[in-house]
């Protein structure tokens, strides 16, 4: 009777071990194709221009002040175009009055011979429109002023005028 046992037993175990391995067999066949990678390719294109924005400071880089005269005078302009060139956008500019010589100088901005407010040396946002020509003209009035100055103290410094400029949103 244990030898009828012990037969059925490993027949059992062989039958479980079989329906196991072919479960798995079933599983993997069945696997890959519900797993299947799919590859596709796509082509796009597409074209664009970019816009060219131009804009150009004319007048010079810095500015130097001896304390000989009360005032001076500097003329530049700022303009979106060169030659026959001209800007594709926009522009939003601000200028902005750099001096290393302190409160011995104080300055009056003109555009096309109206006053620029001026707040910290620094102007607010200026447009200048795109796809035509458009030129803006600047006079910088710089003053010195002797009573803030040390009479025994040579003067002679710099003002730097700065022109920084982004293109406007689209």
């Amino acid at each position: 009777m244990e030898e009828k046992y012990k037969k059925r037993r490993i027949i059992r175990t062989v039958l479980i071990v079989a329906i196991i391995i072919l479960l798995i067999i079933l599983f993997l066949l069945l696997y890959r194709k519900s797993m299947a990678k799919y590859k596709e390719v796509i082509n796009l294109s597409s074209e664009a221009e970019v816009a060219t924005p131009v804009f150009i400071v004319d007048g010079l880089d810095n500015i130097t002040v001896d304390g000989t005269a009360e005032q001076s005078i500097y003329n530049f302009t700022v303009r979106n175009y060169e030659g026959d060139n001209i800007s594709d956008v926009g522009m939003e500019y601000y200028i902005e009055i750099v001096n290393d010589l302190g409160s011995v100088l104080s300055f009056n901005l003109s555009k096309d011979n109206k006053p620029v407010n001026l707040k910290n040396n620094k102007t607010e946002n200026i447009k200048i429109a795109g796809e035509n020509k458009g030129q803006d003209n600047y006079q910088l009035a710089i003053n010195f002023n002797k009573e803030q100055s040390q009479d025994d103290v040579d003067v002679k410094g710099e003002v730097q005028v700065k022109v920084v400029a982004v293109q406007e949103e689209i």
